[in-house]
């Protein structure tokens, strides 16, 4: 009787052990999933039905009709994926190592991302980027296991309520704010041009006194061409390939003097289905009219490029509570979305906002996951686009005004990222 007792004792903890891994995506089975048309959905097997499957992706169970699928392709769990690189890895490998923690959060197994990352912050303390993603990964965990928050799940902090709003009226916000200009317009066209310049073949214009100054303050480093015969033969190169060597010694100095004429495909798709059918028509009249503190989004014009592109910056730049309006590490917990999700099916529910109606029937909405896909294809992490914006309320600053923050001065600077 007592070893049947001790083995029912060990069955359980087994099982419990099994379960707390699975919660943290270590041992979870992970597959792609390939829709009709082409659209791939990442995610946990859940379960597997003769009709469907059920996927867990970014913390939200989505049932897929086996109707709607084409393929499926079962991939490693995190924890064989980390088990073999880093075998491959060398201690000294800071790139390497980020990318798997990188990998590790992406799979939702945060205490193997942590594994890596916290040794790395302790050799590399003043690494942005490092410090970025643990801030990133705990809060994720604080919201998945459900321990201490500042947020809960009316969208309320600190017992403040969630529809706090802007001193003046939104006329007044209005015309404190502006829309980009054609220079800071052109600089987020450059950071979101695709990272595959000789595949994408932007057209951009790289100026011969740019080039003279690229010779002249980057002479010191190696892959800048020396002489005139090398410089010369440098002059002759696609103008996008020139920019590929801006990109890697990071001639930041001159990217303003970069143009690019067209939108980068991201953009291109940003201004012609999201920003008109999307943000301007829902999101600005629910969320970005005042209702959100400090959040101001333009309508008048939704496809014309000045209008666009600011709408863009504005929820690139901005944070409620510390969550990103767009999310470019985990797309699908982007405020821009969740807030347009039913509110039982939303991770961070909306704001309770009176007219407030969902825009998408659920998370496997073909809308959602098409927005979600766009995301992806954005720079990551969120870049310093060099552009200095006149918030409502704050003024000139490169950065936002988070709305933990709106009554004060906001005076920090968003980190230099590469």
């Amino acid at each position: 009787m007592r070893s049947t007792v001790c083995g029912i004792a060990l069955l359980l903890v087994g099982l419990w052990i099994m379960l707390a891994m699975a919660s943290d995506g270590t041992a979870a089975t992970n597959v792609v999933v390939t829709r009709k048309g082409g659209l791939a959905i990442r995610g946990q097997l859940v379960a597997e039905m003769p009709d469907a499957l059920v996927l867990r992706i970014s913390g939200i169970e989505t049932r897929i009709s086996r109707k709607q699928i084409e393929k499926i392709e079962y991939e490693k769990s995190a924890m064989e994926i980390y088990a073999a690189r880093q075998t491959e890895l060398n201690a000294d490998d800071l790139a390497g190592r980020f990318s798997l923690a990188r990998e590790m959060a992406d799979l939702e197994a945060y205490d193997l991302a942590l594994e890596v990352l916290l040794p790395l912050r302790q050799q590399n303390p003043d690494h942005g980027r490092v410090q970025q993603l643990i801030t990133s990964i705990e809060q994720r965990q604080k919201l998945q296991f459900g321990t201490t928050s500042s947020i809960d799940r009316r969208g309320r902090a600190g017992g403040s309520p969630s529809n706090a709003t802007v001193r003046g009226s939104q006329s007044d916000s209005q015309k404190q704010s502006k829309l980009l200009t054609d220079d800071q317009v052109n600089l987020v066209k450059l950071w979101e041009l695709p990272a595959d310049l000789e595949q994408a073949r932007p057209r951009v214009v790289v100026r011969r006194d740019t080039l003279d100054k690229f010779f002249k303050n980057y002479a010191s480093e190696e892959m800048v061409p020396k002489g005139r015969k090398a410089q010369n033969e440098f002059r002759a190169l696609k103008a996008y390939q020139q920019l590929q060597l801006f990109f890697k010694v990071r001639a930041r100095a001159l990217y303003s003097e970069i143009v690019v004429r067209d939108d980068p495909p991201a953009m291109a798709q940003f201004r012609r289905f999201i920003n008109g059918a999307y943000v301007a028509r829902y999101f600005r009249r629910h969320f970005g009219q005042g209702q959100v503190p400090g959040l101001y989004l333009f309508g008048k014009q939704p496809n014309q490029i000045h209008e666009a592109y600011t709408n863009f910056y504005i929820l690139s730049m901005y944070e409620y509570l510390g969550l990103p309006m767009i999310d470019r590490a985990m797309p699908q917990r982007s405020l821009l979305l969740q807030w347009g999700l039913p509110r039982d099916a939303a991770i961070h529910p909306a704001p309770e906002f009176e007219g407030w109606r969902p825009r998408f029937t659920g998370p496997d909405d073909e809308a959602f996951l098409k927005y979600v896909d766009w995301i992806t294809q954005l720079y990551e992490p969120l870049p310093n686009y060099g552009v200095t914006y006149q918030w409502p309320g704050f003024g000139e600053t490169e950065v936002h005004p988070s709305s933990e923050t709106l009554e004060q001065t906001n005076t920090d600077k968003k980190e230099d990222l590469p």
